[in-house]
């Protein structure tokens, strides 16, 4: 809610979003499939980047606009918005790929594989809660940089999981990874509310909420993509020099069963025991590869956010003129 003016839905600026942000994900998507020289593929980015100049213009020039984009003009309200996009970028890649790791590389149950999941949010959780309060003593720029760079060291760390790490080890680093996302949540929110005049402190909060999601969207999209491109380049290559002697056609069954972890098991089923071992040997290694090269897409986005953020934010972040920790106890 703006205080300034009466509440009215900007119909124009909502459908461009939906039309670049979905535009964008169905291109990251599908362009493994189709290929990314396909004409359908180029002709939805192209659509999408009409679609985001478009919503530009009509977003600084609309009277009520969905997106206050002259708020990023403020450099404390943008250090906010790419600290929140870069976190949840990561946080629903990480999301994506490591239930799969857990369940298709270690054999784990959806139910351990969800209890194990629990120890990010629960450290999540618990930190984020006490962060308000000791950002009255300490900066919340600080503990914003702390977050992103705990975050960073430990999506790194996870890259180095393989089929046999210790369960213990894998908790640790997952409650690591809490202790780092709970850290910079609250404060990098009250920061961006703390940066808008009261009157915008609604309209503030969703911003900032909206450019969470749009990381969240394009982050899943792009770092399924990212994970899904490496694992199936290294399965192929490993198959070719393999000493199994597979034709060309073999090869191609074998990708495509695999493409999709809920059919390996069904197509290993129908093939001898010592060739089942040594294909899903290729395919854990083909896994593991994939799951380095997503993890090590969500550290460096969140290693280029924490330095875009660190040369935005202002020497002294001063203490939210409107109670900008507070405002948080609003939000849902």
């Amino acid at each position: 809610r703006n205080e300034a003016h009466p509440p009215k839905i900007d119909f124009p600026g909502l459908c461009l979003l939906i039309f670049l942000l979905g535009g964008w994900v169905y291109g990251l998507i599908e362009a493994p499939r189709l290929g990314w020289s396909s004409p359908l593929i180029l002709g939805v980015f192209i659509f999408s980047f009409v679609a985001l100049g478009g919503f530009v213009i009509v977003e600084w020039k609309t009277r009520y606009p969905i997106l206050q984009i002259h708020f990023f003009t403020n450099r404390n309200f943008l250090a906010s918005c790419i600290a929140k996009f870069a976190i949840v970028f990561l946080v629903w890649g990480v999301f994506f790929m490591t239930p799969l790791y857990l369940q298709t590389v270690r054999g784990e149950s959806p139910a351990i594989s969800g209890l194990m999941m629990l120890c990010i949010t629960l450290s999540f959780t618990l930190t984020s809660r006490l962060t308000p309060r000791v950002s009255e003593k300490i900066n919340r720029k600080y503990l914003i940089y702390l977050g992103m760079f705990l975050v960073s060291i430990g999506v790194m760390l996870m890259s180095l999981l393989g089929p046999y790490t210790a369960a213990i080890w894998m908790i640790f680093l997952f409650v690591f990874l809490g202790l780092g996302w709970g850290t910079m949540s609250a404060p990098s929110t009250a920061m961006g509310i703390a940066a808008m005049p009261r009157e915008q402190v609604g309209v503030a909060s969703g911003t900032v909420v909206t450019m969470q999601e749009l990381g969240g969207s394009i982050g899943m999209a792009f770092i399924g993509t990212l994970f899904r491109v490496q694992e199936m380049k290294k399965l192929t290559e490993k198959l070719h020099l393999s000493s199994l002697n597979l034709s060309s056609e073999t090869i191609e069954k074998i990708t495509k069963a695999f493409a999709n972890p809920n059919q390996e098991g069904t197509f290993l089923s129908y093939l001898p025991e010592a060739l089942q071992n040594k294909l899903h040997a290729i395919f854990q290694e083909s896994f593991i590869h994939g799951f380095k090269y997503g993890l090590w897409g969500c550290g460096g986005v969140m290693i280029i956010a924490l330095i875009g953020v660190i040369l935005l934010v202002s020497k002294e972040t001063p203490p939210p003129p409107q109670g900008g920790d507070e405002v948080l106890e609003t939000l849902p």
